[in-house]
């Protein structure tokens, strides 16, 4: 009795010890979890602490509104710092600067919301008024591109420091002048561009001169002028044009032979027919002589021109059988009726 009742508190005894080791480690584990957690956050908003302190300017408010409530006092300070100088910035109130303490801080405040100002106003004024060089040589750059636009004088371009800016400024007035319709020039005045910009000036200096000399060559008639012209599809297309003026001046169907595109070929060929065909039909019912209507193209053309010709040597030679040679029944029913009545 003594040994069952032994063994049983032996089992009791270790089961307990067993939940008692079971119960510590879930704890410890538990435990653990939550300092790693801690340690994360705390490095996450120290991280994003520091790059807001290291960045200085132009925060997004919700970025700066997620860092949570851990931070120091310290910390907190210098966000709220950040905050101000955004503020400033999109109010280009100087009076919010007032309230930094920190003299970096709140002149780095001061340039931004003069810097913001002067851009808004488009006063030159508000950007000597900067402390810091790089911003007040930026914000004076913009003043001068933007005023060089606006009033169109091209001089102002060469205030700009920044090199890249001031290049982009004279660009703006040397494409708008090769591209004006009243421009005379050479291509000399692109020597100041470089790479797809120099060459698109260029190009579009020699485009140009080679419309102003196809319109010469048209206007005057000249064809000789067209050999001047660089671009050989617009050569090809002013001697077109003036061959198809002349061949229709003229009269002169092989001028359509000399030209080269094909849809303007066959144009300038059915113009010619149709006032070659004309000529013979005239000449045709004048003469009274049918072989004229025979040189005649359009076949229509033709048939009306023999027709009238039977026509009126029928009435002329009072001759009713030659009526039976006009095909077009209108024709022919007048040639019957004129015997009819007579």
């Amino acid at each position: 009795m003594n040994k069952s009742l032994n063994k049983k508190s032996i089992i009791i005894l270790s089961v307990s010890v067993l939940l008692i080791v079971l119960v510590y480690l879930i704890f410890s584990f538990t435990k653990s979890k939550q300092l790693e957690t801690t340690d994360i956050n705390t490095e996450t908003n120290s991280g994003i602490v520091e790059d807001i302190i290291n960045s200085g300017t132009w925060i997004n408010d919700k970025t700066l509104d997620s860092v949570d409530n851990s931070l120091s006092a310290e910390e907190i300070k210098k966000i709220e710092i950040i905050k101000s100088i955004n503020e400033a910035w999109n109010t280009w109130n100087t009076n919010i600067c007032e309230n930094i303490e920190d003299s970096t801080k709140k002149n780095q405040c001061f340039d931004n919301a003069y810097a913001a100002k002067a851009s808004f106003e488009n006063n030159l004024d508000y950007c000597l008024k900067i402390n810091n060089i790089d911003v007040k040589s930026k914000c004076s750059d913009m003043y001068y591109y933007n005023n060089s636009i606006d009033t169109k004088k091209e001089e102002l371009c060469n205030k700009i420091n920044q090199i890249g800016l001031k290049n982009t400024c004279k660009k703006h007035f040397i494409i708008s002048k090769v591209e004006s319709t009243s421009y005379t020039g050479d291509s000399k005045v692109c020597n100041e561009l470089s790479g797809s910009d120099k060459d698109y000036c260029i190009s579009n200096i020699k485009n140009k001169k080679d419309t102003d000399i196809l319109s010469d060559a048209i206007d005057t008639n000249d064809i000789s002028k067209c050999n001047n012209i660089l671009d050989t599809n617009l050569k090809n297309t002013c001697k077109d044009s003036i061959n198809f003026t002349n061949a229709v001046k003229n009269s002169d169907i092989t001028l359509c032979n000399k030209i080269l595109d094909t849809t303007k070929k066959e144009s300038c060929t059915n113009s010619m027919g149709k006032l070659t065909d004309n000529d013979n039909f005239k000449k045709a019912i004048s003469l009274l002589d049918i072989k004229y209507c025979a040189k005649i193209i359009s076949s229509e053309l033709k048939q009306k021109c023999s027709d009238t010709i039977y026509l009126k040597n029928a009435v002329w030679t009072k001759d009713k059988n030659k009526c039976t040679y006009i095909l077009g029944w209108d024709l022919q029913e007048q040639c019957y009726s004129f015997f009819s009545l007579n």
